[in-house]
């Protein structure tokens, strides 16, 4: 009888060594145990950005939507290419779009059909960061970096910086904030989001945050396989409010990347 209660007491202890061992997948952590926190995954994508083009249509929210494509023969202004030009500073590539191909709403409470853009020109800084004339990291030279030119009701100029987007994940970054902002309540001029400062919409002193490189900022979306862009809800609540502060919360797969 004692021998059988032994080898009963001796089963247990195993039972309970076994349940408790953190190398048993079947294990789970009680309330009171400490949260790891996991690293961010790093996605791919089978899109080859040197034969997309970018269009975009910023809504009554003031938030851009894009969509990266391939061009298919129907443009008015003939096959699509990108032109490589220089702005003065950096070597980039500039796509002439057609009238309206892009577009931006009339802010305000309802939707309406995109104001009237001409002269549109795309810009792409492949692997190069069109604020510096060298880059920090090598890791830059895998983002191309995207901003456009344009005239809405062909008069008013236009001149926005817009994402970088990594070709190797088709994650999209943050990269410029508005400088200041016009009397019309639009972005007048654009600087790095790596200064740690951007415009305040409702005038006075410039907003402070803290810098990062851009890569380390969370990204703001995800370049589809389609060429669809799903932007993270985080990003449209801040350009419905005129904030252009990158967030910060380690998200990105490239946090630790100095």
């Amino acid at each position: 009888m004692i021998k059988k209660i032994l080898i009963l007491i001796l089963s247990m202890v195993l039972a309970i060594s076994c349940t408790n061992n953190p190398n048993n997948s079947n294990n789970q952590t009680g309330g009171n145990e400490p949260n790891v926190p996991s690293e961010p995954s790093i996605p791919t994508t089978s899109i080859n950005f040197d034969e997309m083009f970018l269009k975009f249509e910023t809504d009554n929210k003031t938030v851009p939507h894009f969509t990266f494509f391939k061009d298919d023969g129907q443009a008015s202004t003939g096959a699509r290419q990108w032109v490589q030009n220089n702005d003065g500073t950096n070597t980039c590539y500039i796509y002439n779009a057609p009238d309206n191909e892009s577009g931006n709403q009339m802010p305000g409470d309802q939707a309406s059909e995109p104001l009237p853009m001409s002269e549109i020109k795309i810009y792409v800084y492949r692997g190069v960061n069109p604020f510096k004339t060298q880059n920090d990291n090598n890791i830059e030279s895998q983002f191309y970096f995207y901003r456009y030119t344009g005239k809405v009701f062909g008069f008013m100029q236009l001149d926005n910086f817009l994402i970088a987007v990594d070709t190797k994940t088709g994650l999209v970054f943050p990269y410029a904030v508005p400088e200041k902002w016009s009397a019309l309540g639009s972005p007048d001029g654009w600087i790095s989001a790596e200064l740690g400062k951007t415009g305040n919409p409702n005038g006075g002193a410039d907003i402070t945050f803290t810098p990062h490189k851009f890569w380390q900022y969370d990204p703001i979306g995800q370049v589809n396989d389609d060429g669809s862009v799903t932007l993270e809800q985080f990003y449209i609540d801040a350009q419905g409010n005129n904030n252009y502060k990158p967030q910060y919360t380690g998200a990105s797969p490239y946090k630790d990347i100095q």
